[in-house]
């Protein structure tokens, strides 16, 4: 697991939508080989909407289509949905886990510290 630490608005979105590029198209569902899941419904469309827009900007629709990654951006309650059964079809990798450990924590308050397992993001 890669872990990736910055601030606030320091570009952790876009570096994530740069890994699911990185990704494949595949002819199953979700139909990509990467997943980016978001702690709440408006981080899902606004991701969703930060992919389509950079597909678009950058013209990169002969490589990557649109519709190869319009499921490629999904909630939390979508993930535990979809990984039974199809999880070694796709990699995912999670926004914000501050925000989603005080979801599970059920607090407002972000914890002081954290430990965590993996590999600084390069």
């Amino acid at each position: 697991m890669l872990v990736m630490v910055k601030g606030r608005r320091e570009g952790k979105t876009t570096a994530l939508i740069d890994w699911l590029f990185r990704g494949k198209s595949i002819p199953q569902y979700p139909g990509w080989n990467r997943i980016i899941v978001c702690t709440t419904h408006a981080m899902v469309r606004y991701t969703t909407k930060m992919v389509v827009d950079r597909v678009r900007e950058e013209s990169l629709s002969d490589t990557i289509g649109v519709a190869d990654l319009r499921k490629a951006v999904w909630s939390v309650a979508e993930l535990q949905s979809n990984i039974r059964g199809r999880g070694e079809l796709f990699d995912y990798a999670v926004d914000n886990v501050d925000q989603l450990l005080m979801q599970m924590l059920q607090t407002h308050k972000s914890p002081a510290a954290i430990t965590i397992n993996g590999e600084p993001w390069v």
